[in-house]
């Protein structure tokens, strides 16, 4: 931009208020980051900066700092009462208790689970995830189970198994013929290999990939997954029709029903359906007819996804529109009429996004994640490994660690190292002992295999264990959210420690305390009659007569139609109840005057003018004599914050707390 100041005198004038400017942002930025690392109050030898409150408050306020000093002080007591519960209960050694500690490192390893995986592969799988819940697949799929530890001449057998299967369907054997005769999946032998309209995370990631992006109808080739080999047809694509809910009338089959039994069903369902056709009420047939127990009076289930009811029962939900309902539709369980009451589409995709990421991470998926994220942290972490793993084929007994039982030779030690990740080495003797520790009773497989995929078990778990350390040492956002959680959990158990089991066990104190404040829940209450009168009411005649006609003992609601006719004014009866202050805003008025001293307790006719409302009481107003245990929920919960307020006034005289003022009005700016 400087090319446009033709005078040179504008060009230098310029080129100074730039650097002037570049100077001004530089100090602005210097000073507002060193502002946030100064020292805003110390609580004993405890220091606590700027960012420590700030992060405090932004985590309970969507508002900004307030601009008033009084209200800013306000907030920082919070923050030191919040720190002084903390110190305190470190202090009384809460932190090194075996309950703590086991919680928090817990949450120490949840924590950084989002930090010790590929987040861009993680990212990607989510929105994969998303795309395929959109979409229902159906599949036949035939399974000649392989062990992922099978020998090279076991994975020939299982191959050469699989050529042959495909073969006889490329010459168009049926596939659900095959299937039942040859398919290691058990389901086959009764759904010929159809595993029906399968969703996102029904299936090993590695075949869900296969199915999602096969041609309809067509032969797959061979494919290995983690379960074997696998050939499959995909029959066609749906959408996800999302969620459900319908009712239904059901007459119900017996397993091994005989054909009168099956008659009679199908008799009395065909019954039902007429009687819908001429117009009964659904509602009305399902008391009648159903044999539904599972359901509620008017047949309704629980609303249901895809994949949840029998595929039949399922297949007419879909199809029909809301407030319709089926023909007879027959299941396993016996003969149903359906109605759909609503449907729900499929979420968008930021509602689902947690719900996706918690699926993810109990799935296969996940491990891609970690293998990635291994792999970055090898050349991170400079990873070294010498390999040299063949002694262990001779030394692990197959007979025994196939049944969970081996053991190391006990004079066994081997310290050469295996790998190294940065500084850390690992010896031999760490391996053994992984292998003794996840060792399990299993199907025999070659040891081998075993003991190679083993060590690699092992190395990953070593590598992440090492990038978890360092994560706690260098990552800034990390230590962060684990001093938060630090902290939350330790201010958990200093008060459920010192107020809340205090609250709810000492039964003396709660009664003494009530006994302190007993007028606060013995509330004052009268028997009252409520009367509403017109704004052109005479006030002077509505109290006479009201006053001649009660002496009468006439009933209120006569009373005040004698009163309308007499007064020439509309005044109606309202009702008649016992009312309670601080439960009743026509006795809270009353009260109101009782407290100014403006009525007695005894005083029988209140007139309270802005409301138009005349009040009888029928009894003197008195306080109620409730015990203490009609009040206990209530009285915990006071009880609970007069200890805490007692608590935070005793820890401020315990400890020292110093607020720089200067650092503090900063703040207001």
């Amino acid at each position: 931009m400087i090319w446009i100041f033709k005078n040179s005198k504008k060009y230098t004038f310029c080129l100074i208020q730039i650097k002037m400017l570049v100077l001004f942002i530089l100090l602005f930025v210097s000073s507002n980051l060193s502002a946030q690392n100064d020292v805003l109050l110390v609580i004993d030898y405890h220091k606590y900066t700027v960012d420590d409150f700030l992060s405090v408050y932004n985590k309970n306020n969507e508002e900004p700092l307030p601009g008033n000093i009084d209200l800013l002080k306000k907030e920082v007591d919070k923050f030191v009462d919040l720190k002084l519960k903390i110190i305190e209960a470190e202090n009384m050694g809460l932190d090194k208790t075996d309950d703590f500690i086991k919680e928090y490192n817990k949450y120490k390893r949840e924590l950084a689970d989002p930090f010790l995986i590929d987040k861009q592969k993680f990212k990607r799988l989510t929105t994969q995830a998303y795309q395929r819940i959109k979409k229902e697949v159906r599949v036949s799929r035939i399974l000649i189970r392989l062990s992922p530890y099978a020998a090279p001449e076991d994975t020939l057998i299982a191959y050469q198994k699989a050529m042959n299967i495909r073969l006889r369907l490329a010459e168009s054997e049926r596939f659900d013929n095959v299937a039942k005769e040859v398919s290691d999946d058990p389901t086959a032998a009764y759904n010929g290999g159809d595993l029906g309209y399968v969703h996102v995370f029904d299936t090993p990631y590695d075949f869900e990939n296969l199915i999602y992006r096969a041609e309809p109808n067509r032969l797959s080739q061979i494919v290995r997954t983690n379960l074997g080999y696998e050939i499959f047809k995909v029959k066609g694509y749906r959408s996800n029709p999302g969620m459900i809910k319908v009712a239904h009338i059901m007459v119900s089959v017996p397993a091994n029903a005989n054909k009168e039994e099956l008659d009679r069903a199908k008799s009395k369902i065909d019954e039902v359906y007429n009687k819908l056709l001429l117009g009964e009420q659904f509602e009305d047939l399902v008391k009648k007819y159903s044999d539904d127990v599972g359901a509620d009076n008017s047949g309704e289930l629980p609303w249901f996804g895809t994949g949840e009811m029998e595929p039949d029962f399922e297949k007419a939900s879909i199809g029909l529109h809301k407030s319709e309902f089926s023909k007879p539709v027959k299941t396993k369980y016996g003969w149903h009429i359906i109605k759909k009451i609503d449907q729900q589409p499929v979420p968008e995709y930021e509602f689902m996004l947690d719900q996706i990421s918690k699926a993810i991470r109990e799935s296969d998926r996940y491990e891609i994640c970690k293998q990635n994220i291994v792999r970055k942290y090898k050349k991170q972490f400079n990873f070294k490994d010498n390999k040299n793993i063949s002694g262990f084929y001779d030394l692990v007994d197959s007979t025994l660690i196939f049944e969970g039982k081996w053991q190391a030779p006990p004079m066994f030690m081997m310290h050469e190292v295996l790998f190294k990740i940065g500084d850390k080495e690992f010896n031999k003797q760490n391996f053994i002992e992984f292998l003794v520790s996840n060792q399990r009773k299993m199907y025999p497989v070659p040891l081998k295999n075993y003991i190679n995929m083993q060590y690699e078990q092992f190395k990953n778990k070593e590598i992440l264990a090492f990038a978890y350390n360092q994560l706690a040492k260098n990552n800034n956002e990390y230590k962060k959210l684990i001093s938060e959680f630090h902290d939350g959990i330790l201010l958990f158990k200093f008060l459920e420690k010192e107020v809340w089991q205090k609250a709810q066990n000492d039964t003396l104190a709660l009664i003494n305390y009530y006994k302190k404040n007993i007028n606060k829940y013995n509330k004052y209450s009268a028997d009252i009659s409520v009367f509403k009168y017109a704004p052109d009411m005479n006030i002077k005649k509505m109290k006479k007569y009201f006053t001649k006609y009660k002496k009468q003992h006439i009933k209120d609601d006569l009373l005040a139609k004698v009163v309308s006719k007499s007064s020439k004014s509309n005044f109606e009866f309202v009702g008649n109840y016992q009312a309670e202050e601080g439960n009743d805003e026509v006795f809270d008025l009353v009260m109101n005057e009782f407290h100014l001293s403006k009525i007695s307790s005894k005083q029988k006719i209140i007139i309270l003018p802005d409301s138009k409302t005349l009040v009888y009481l029928n009894s003197a107003i008195t306080r109620t004599q409730k015990p203490w245990t009609a009040f206990k929920s209530e009285l915990i919960e006071d009880y609970q914050k007069n200890l805490e307020k007692t608590l935070s006034v005793n820890l401020r005289n315990k400890h020292s707390v110093k607020i720089n003022e200067e650092v503090l009005k900063s703040l207001l700016y």
